[in-house]
């Protein structure tokens, strides 16, 4: 079995186990946690592959970027917002995303 079926199935797992503890919906109980780790472990993910992956093209940054320009835009939103508290969700959500 190559490496990349290994890393395929794992992330198959974990996004099954994902959506099996999840509940869905705006249900903050059971989504709170998940979406910490979510992040913390994209965080960590993000920070190794920028320290450790061999030089070269960085294919996929300029999408990354963007999705970060509008988490950030989500987030900038809440001083604004008519209802500040469902826009704090949203920008916790599209961050986790």
């Amino acid at each position: 079995m190559s490496p990349d079926i290994v890393v395929a199935l794992a992330l198959a797992a974990g996004l099954l186990l994902v959506a099996f503890i999840t509940a869905g919906g705006v249900d903050l109980a059971s989504n709170t946690w998940t979406e910490i780790v979510l992040v913390l472990l994209a965080a960590g993910l993000a920070v190794a592959l920028l320290l450790y992956a061999p030089a070269g093209r960085r294919w996929g940054a300029a999408s990354a970027a963007l999705f970060a320009a509008v988490a950030a835009l989500t987030a900038v939103s809440i001083s604004w917002s008519v209802q500040p508290d469902g826009s704090w969700l949203e920008a916790n959500r599209t961050l986790s995303y």
